[in-house]
């Protein structure tokens, strides 16, 4: 017969191992161990042992699925205890690491979750940034639980290239002339010149720039309007020319 005490309610941590037990009146009786009024066989998860009248269940690598109800059987008593496995919290296996990419490109942060006594390999997370902009550079973290880890993007700013090239143009004397270019990116400082002279925004020369979209006009054309005239970003550079046909209405003395 079983007699006190008997199993006690237990609570661990997941990936522990519990251990009940239950004492009988002498050392030869033989007991059966149950979860949930199923019977438990020895192996890997359930360990059996008898300590003279001590009857002992060891419950390995412990899961929150272990918890349950769970009996000690005789065969003509049964004496139960409730085994609770609360969830261990998360760590990070891996920690995220810097990156560094360039302006316009991706950027992948990486880590491993796991979770102590879990049998499985963790959990692989990624965060992909893409098309970076220089405003994208900075802490990035992954948070799970009371568990964090924390890394540095850096993102290389490019050199700004004409994507479209300005093109030479022909316009009739007293018209206007317009330039065109294109740059790989927006929010750059340019300068117009003509003949390497610098241009000043004026109603004779407007400039505008819409995003990538850069634009000169030259109005009133005179002959002395044509030249050369060139588009600078940083250390990249388009040129092209201006020529002025005599308009229609020309006077001669």
């Amino acid at each position: 017969p079983v007699r006190y005490p008997k199993p006690q309610d237990t609570v661990a941590m997941e990936g522990e191992t519990a251990t009940l037990k239950c004492t009988t009146s002498d050392f030869t009786t033989l007991v059966t161990w149950r979860r949930n009024h199923i019977p438990l066989q020895y192996g890997i998860k359930y360990e059996m042992r008898k300590e003279g009248n001590v009857n002992l269940l060891l419950i390995h690598d412990l899961d929150p699925l272990d918890t349950g109800t769970y009996s000690c059987d005789t065969g003509d008593v049964q004496s139960s205890a409730q085994l609770t496995v609360t969830e261990s919290p998360p760590f990070f296996q891996e920690e995220l690491q810097s990156v560094e990419a360039d302006e316009g490109c991706s950027a992948s942060l990486y880590c491993e979750l796991s979770k102590v006594g879990m049998r499985q390999d963790g959990c692989f997370l990624k965060l992909q940034i893409k098309e970076l902009k220089l405003e994208d550079s900075g802490s990035y973290s992954c948070q799970a639980g009371s568990a964090e880890t924390m890394a540095t993007v850096y993102v290389n700013e490019l050199p700004p290239y004409f994507k479209k090239e300005l093109k030479s143009v022909e316009a009739e004397e007293g018209g206007s002339a317009s330039l065109r270019c294109e740059l790989s990116k927006p929010g750059v400082s340019v300068q117009w010149k003509k003949n390497r002279l610098p241009l000043r925004a004026s109603q004779k020369y407007e400039m505008k720039q819409d995003g990538c979209i850069l634009q000169l006009l030259v109005n009133e054309l005179t002959p002395e309007d044509k030249g050369s005239y060139s588009c600078r970003a940083g250390s990249a550079e388009t040129a092209a020319n201006v020529s002025v046909k005599g308009g229609l209405n020309r006077r001669y003395a």
